[in-house]
C-alpha cells in the first residue's frame, strides 16, 4: 500500500482488517501492516478492528512492541452463529435478493451451512439465479442438487454414533435400542429421526450406509426418514421441535 493508501485509511473512523494471519506473512505485508499500526492506533476517536484465524501470539515475524500493541485492544472469540440466527440471516439474505422460499428450504440452508454467513448469502444468491432463469418457486429438492458443493465445504464431521446418543438421550432410550428390531413408538421415533439427521448432517452418506449404522435396509430407511421429514415440515407437530432442538446440540458439540 503507497503512503497516499494509508494517508486515506487515517481518514477513516473505523478500519476493518480481515484475516491478519494471512497479511503478515509476506515481507512487504507486514512492512504496510505496521505503518498502518504507527500511524492509526494513536489517533484519538479511531477504531481498528482486526481478525484471525489464529492467536496474535502465534503470529511469526512480528516485532513484540506490534503484538504487545495489539493485545492491549480488546480480544475476543467469535463463534458460529446458533442455528437459529442462522435461520434469521438466511430469511434476511432472502428479503435482500426479494426471493421468496418455502420454511423447509430455508431450515435445510441453516442446518447445512454452520460456520459461514457467506456461504449462507452465497447459497440465497445461487437459489435466486435459479428461480430467474426458471421462474419456478425453489423446492427443497432443488435446494439439495444446487447446493451439494457449498454444503459440503462448510461440513464438519460428525458421527452417526454421536447423533444415535444425541438422539437416545433426548428420546430417554438407549443406544441398543435404537439398533435394535424394537417397534414400540418411542423408540421407532428415535430411530427415524437418527436416520434423518444422519442423512442431513453427515455428508455423501447413502441410505445404504444408513442402513447399515441401523442395521436396517434402504427401503427402511428411506420411508422412516419421509416419514420424519413430513412430521418435520409441520411446525405443528412435536417432532419439529425435537428435530431443531437436537440440530442445535449437535452443531455445538
Amino acid at each position: 500500500m503507497s503512503a497516499v493508501g494509508i494517508l486515506l485509511l487515517q481518514q477513516e473512523e473505523d478500519v476493518k482488517i480481515d484475516d491478519l494471519q494471512t497479511l503478515t506473512k509476506g515481507e512487504r505485508s507486514r512492512e504496510t501492516f505496521f505503518k498502518i499500526i504507527d500511524n492509526y492506533l494513536d489517533e484519538p476517536g479511531k477504531q481498528l478492528i482486526m481478525t484471525s484465524s489464529k492467536p496474535v501470539g502465534s503470529f511469526k515475524n512480528i516485532p513484540p512492541r506490534i503484538i504487545s500493541e495489539l493485545g492491549s485492544g480488546v480480544c475476543t472469540e467469535i463463534l458460529p452463529p446458533s442455528y437459529e440466527n442462522r435461520v434469521a440471516i438466511t430469511w434476511q439474505k432472502c428479503k435482500e435478493q426479494k426471493l421468496k422460499l418455502d420454511q423447509p428450504v430455508v431450515d435445510y440452508i441453516a442446518q447445512k451451512i454452520r460456520y459461514n454467513v457467506r456461504s449462507i448469502e452465497g447459497a440465497v444468491k445461487t437459489l435466486k439465479t435459479l428461480s430467474e432463469v426458471t421462474a419456478n418457486r425453489i423446492t427443497y429438492n432443488d435446494a439439495v442438487k444446487l447446493l451439494s458443493d457449498l454444503v459440503e465445504s462448510d461440513s464438519r464431521y460428525i458421527s452417526i454414533e454421536t447423533i444415535k446418543e444425541h438422539v437416545a438421550e433426548e428420546y430417554g432410550v438407549t443406544v441398543d435400542s435404537i439398533e435394535s428390531a424394537a417397534k414400540n413408538k418411542n423408540v421407532s421415533y428415535a430411530r427415524s429421526m437418527a436416520m434423518t439427521l444422519a442423512n442431513d448432517l453427515i455428508p455423501n452418506l447413502s441410505f445404504k450406509d444408513i442402513g447399515t449404522a441401523f442395521n436396517k435396509g434402504h427401503s427402511y430407511v428411506h420411508e422412516a426418514i419421509k416419514r420424519t421429514r413430513e412430521r418435520i415440515c409441520d411446525e405443528r407437530d412435536e417432532q419439529n421441535a425435537i428435530y431443531n432442538k437436537l440440530i442445535a446440540s449437535l452443531n455445538n458439540s
